[in-house]
C-alpha cells in the first residue's frame, strides 16, 4: 500500500514540473495585445491581498494573468514566478497536486515570501481553499487567482479566504480595445470617422460582441465559436459543477432565458410544461442563478420603492455578452436590443466595485426607462437607449416615458445613449442630451459625477 501512495505522488509531481517546465521554456504568448485590467502596481501593494480575477469563460483571464506575468518580467527574476492552470486535463481533481506544487515551488525558490503564484481555475481542485489559506497565512506570497464563477467574488469567497482577497472582475472587450484588437488604432479620434465607418464597425462589435478570440477571428467562424462556448458554459461550468444529468433540459431553459427580455419563472414553467417538460418551477430558477453564478446572464429588477414590489416584479435578462443575443437568437436580434446589452454590461464595469448602487428598469404608463441608476432612495441618473432616435416613431416610443420619470424624480435631464447621434433638446425645464455609444462609454465615473 505504502509504495503505491509512493507512486501517486511521485506521477503528480512529474505532471506538473513538465506543466511548469513547459511554461518556464515557452514564456508569455507572443501575440499578447494589452487590455485595460488590473494594474502591475497592485502585486506590490502591502499588507498583501490574494489577487482574485473572475468572469465569464474565454473572456480573457488567463490572457489578463500572462500580461501581468510579462510586465513583471521586468521586474523580477522569472526563478520566483510560477503559474498553473488548473484546466489542463493531465492535472488530475485531487488534493494531493497542490501539495506537490508547493514542494516543486519551494526546490526552486526557497522561501516563498517573495514568490508569485498564479493559480487558474484552481476552484477545481478540492479543498483548494484551505490549501491556500496556509499558504497564504504562513508565507504570504503575491497570490492571483482566477476563475470563472461568482463564487469566487469577495463576498463569496470560502469562509477561511473571506478579508483576504480582493476581486477584480473582468468583462467583455470595450469598443476602443475592440478597436485595437482589430488593429484600428490607427482611426485617430472617433468624432472624425465617418458615419458609415463608425456604424459598421460598431454593428460588428454589437453582434458578434467582445470576446478576445471571436474579434479575432474571421466573420465565418465567430458564430462557431460563440455557439461552441455556449456548450462549454452550461456543461462545464454549470452542469458539472451543479451535478446535473439532463443537459437538453437547461439547454432549452437556458436558450429561452437568453431570447427572453422578461424573465418569469412561472411563465417558464407552463410554457415547458404545456411543451411536455417535467421540471419544477424551483428548479428553473436554481438554473437562472446557475447561469449567474457562471457570468452567464445578469437580471435587474424593476424599480420600485417597495422591495416586495421590487421582488414580484418581472426581470429584464441581458446576456454576458451581445455574441450570445446573436449566436442563440431565434430570430435576428435588434440593433436596439444589442446595444441596450451593450451599454448594461458597461454599466455593470463603470459600478462593479460599489455596492451601494443598483442598477433597474423603470416600468410607467407610458412606456419604460432603461436603466435607473439609484443609491439607496436617490436617483443619480435616468438612461434610454436608442439605436436611431432620428425614426420618428422611435422617437415617440423611448422620449415620452423619459420625460415623465425625470418628473416622477424631479431630475433635470437625462441620457440618451445611440449609435451615432449627438444631440440636446429642450423639454420645457427638462433637458435630454443624446450622446452616442462610442462617446459615452470613454467617460469615466468621475466625470459622469459632475456632468
Amino acid at each position: 500500500m505504502e509504495n503505491k501512495i509512493f507512486k501517486v505522488i511521485f506521477l503528480y509531481e512529474n505532471i506538473i514540473l513538465e506543466i511548469m517546465e513547459s511554461f518556464w521554456k515557452l514564456g508569455v504568448p507572443a501575440d499578447l495585445i494589452d487590455r485595460e485590467m488590473i494594474s502591475i502596481d497592485e502585486l506590490f501593494v502591502k499588507p498583501r491581498k490574494i489577487i482574485v480575477i473572475i468572469g465569464m469563460r474565454r473572456v480573457g483571464k488567463t490572457y489578463a494573468v500572462y500580461q501581468l506575468i510579462k510586465q513583471l518580467l521586468a521586474r523580477v527574476p522569472p526563478d520566483r514566478i510560477f503559474y498553473l492552470n488548473f484546466e489542463d486535463e493531465r492535472i488530475p481533481r485531487d488534493k494531493a497536486v497542490l501539495s506537490d506544487f508547493t514542494s516543486i515551488m519551494r526546490v526552486r525558490a526557497g522561501k516563498l515570501e517573495n514568490a508569485f503564484i498564479f493559480l487558474d481555475e484552481i476552484h477545481e481542485i478540492p479543498e483548494w481553499s484551505r490549501w491556500l489559506f496556509r499558504l497564504y497565512e504562513r508565507e504570504k506570497p503575491v497570490i492571483v487567482l482566477t476563475g470563472s464563477t461568482s463564487k469566487l467574488a469577495s463576498w463569496n469567497l470560502p469562509r477561511e479566504l473571506r478579508g483576504r482577497g480582493l476581486t477584480y472582475r473582468l468583462f467583455p472587450l470595450r469598443f476602443r480595445e475592440f478597436l485595437r484588437f482589430k488593429g484600428r488604432e490607427d482611426a485617430g479620434d472617433m468624432a472624425e470617422w465617418s458615419r458609415a465607418g463608425i456604424l459598421t464597425l460598431l454593428e460588428e462589435y454589437l453582434r458578434f460582441g467582445g470576446l478576445p478570440e471571436v474579434v479575432l477571428s474571421p466573420m465565418q467562424r465567430k458564430l462557431r465559436i460563440l455557439q461552441d462556448y455556449y456548450w462549454a458554459i452550461i456543461t462545464r461550468d454549470i452542469a458539472e459543477r451543479k451535478k446535473i444529468e439532463n443537459i437538453s433540459v437547461l439547454n432549452t431553459v437556458l436558450k429561452y432565458v437568453a431570447n427572453t427580455v422578461y424573465f418569469s419563472a412561472s411563465r417558464l414553467h407552463n410554457i415547458l410544461k404545456s411543451a411536455g417538460y417535467r421540471i419544477g418551477k424551483n428548479t428553473i430558477l436554481d438554473y437562472t442563478s446557475y447561469a449567474e453564478e457562471a457570468f452567464f446572464i445578469s437580471q435587474i429588477p424593476q424599480y420600485h420603492e417597495r422591495a416586495s414590489q421590487r421582488i414580484m416584479s418581472p426581470r429584464k435578462i441581458y446576456v454576458g455578452d451581445t455574441g450570445f443575443l446573436t449566436a442563440l437568437a431565434t430570430k435576428k436580434t435588434g440593433l436596439g436590443r444589442l446595444l441596450e446589452n451593450a451599454v448594461f454590461l458597461e454599466l455593470q464595469r463603470r459600478y462593479y466595485y460599489d455596492p451601494t448602487i443598483e442598477i433597474s428598469y423603470l416600468a410607467l404608463r407610458d412606456g419604460e426607462v432603461d436603466f435607473i441608476i439609484s443609491r439607496g432612495p436617490e436617483i443619480l441618473e435616468l438612461i434610454q437607449v436608442c439605436y436611431d432616435p432620428t425614426d420618428i416613431e422611435t422617437k415617440q416610443r423611448e422620449i415620452p416615458p423619459l420625460l415623465s420619470a425625470l418628473k416622477k424624480f424631479r431630475l433635470k435631464g437625462g441620457l440618451v445613449i445611440t449609435a451615432n447621434y449627438k444631440a440636446k433638446e429642450k423639454y420645457g425645464t427638462k433637458e435630454i442630451i443624446y450622446v452616442p455609444y462610442t462617446q459615452w462609454e470613454k467617460q469615466t465615473h468621475q466625470e459622469k459625477a459632475h456632468r
